[in-house]
């Protein structure tokens, strides 16, 4: 049904950084930068692009790298960095 779809998706934007199982330093990071689940990470990268990501302290290209390659490895991420979760942010 689109309800459980729906639910799926909502719990997926919801899970918490640190399940994603990145780079520890990149993990603190964000969490230090107010990005505590995989939404928050997303609607900064919808609105300003992956290297806003970049700027952020103690993350650069390499660990960025890491980051992309992780969520294209759990498919949240397609070759083009896209996101098919990027249109349910505001739900």
């Amino acid at each position: 049904s689109l309800v459980g779809s729906e639910m799926c998706i909502r719990d997926r934007l919801n899970t918490p950084i640190r399940d994603f199982e990145f780079d520890p330093r990149s993990s603190r990071v964000l969490g230090e930068n107010g990005v505590q689940t995989l939404r928050d990470l997303l609607k900064i990268t919808y609105k300003y692009g992956w290297n806003r990501i970049n700027k952020l302290p103690n993350i650069g290209p390499t660990s960025l790298n890491k980051l992309i390659n992780r969520l294209k490895q759990l498919n949240i991420l397609d070759d083009e960095e896209g996101c098919y979760l990027y249109k349910y942010l505001d739900e």
